[in-house]
């Protein structure tokens, strides 16, 4: 029992940052664009694969993971397995509405290539819309166990926070 408590406090924390939106999804075509031109300069720099090399790069830089999604006493909860990354990398990103989580992939063994990215993608980026509103400032995250647990307060409305004052 005292190494699995030694274990989960030895991990890296996950940095919850604040970035609008725009800047996320500004900041995720950037990365694309960049290994695009990676793969475009690997090929000799030969025309007519545009489209080709950027679908690849979109492909490595943009993870699908699976995510599931929770609510909970006026909380989302939001789990994934953060596997494809390197531990100490992951960073969330929050803006409302909006999460990007954000790291390197692993690239030792099959891992990387289990988690369907090529080696060379220096970063990853798993996009989690959210269908609901909520406040970006009180996001947490942690991890617990193998998962990525992410906790989205959402924001109170007039009639909430005047009922919680009369409380």
């Amino acid at each position: 029992m005292q190494n699995k408590q030694n274990q989960s406090q030895r991990r890296p924390g996950i940095k919850v940052v604040q970035v609008d939106a725009i800047e996320q999804a500004k900041k995720i075509q950037a990365a694309i664009a960049k290994r695009a031109y990676e793969l475009f300069e690997r090929r000799g720099r030969a025309c007519g694969h545009e489209v080709e090399d950027w679908e690849q790069a979109k492909g490595e830089i943009l993870n699908n993971l699976i995510v599931g999604m929770t609510t909970c006493d006026h909380t989302m909860l939001v789990e994934m397995d953060p596997a494809a990354f390197e531990p100490g990398t992951v960073e969330v990103w929050v803006a409302p509405r909006r999460l990007t989580v954000y790291g390197r992939p692993k690239t030792k063994g099959t891992e990387a290539v289990a988690a369907g990215h090529a080696p060379a993608a220096k970063t990853v980026f798993c996009e989690i819309p959210i269908p609901t509103e909520f406040n970006p400032g009180g996001v947490t995250a942690r991890t617990h166990g193998s998962f990525l647990e992410i906790r989205l307060p959402e924001p109170m409305h007039a009639g909430q926070a005047r009922m919680a004052a009369a409380a």
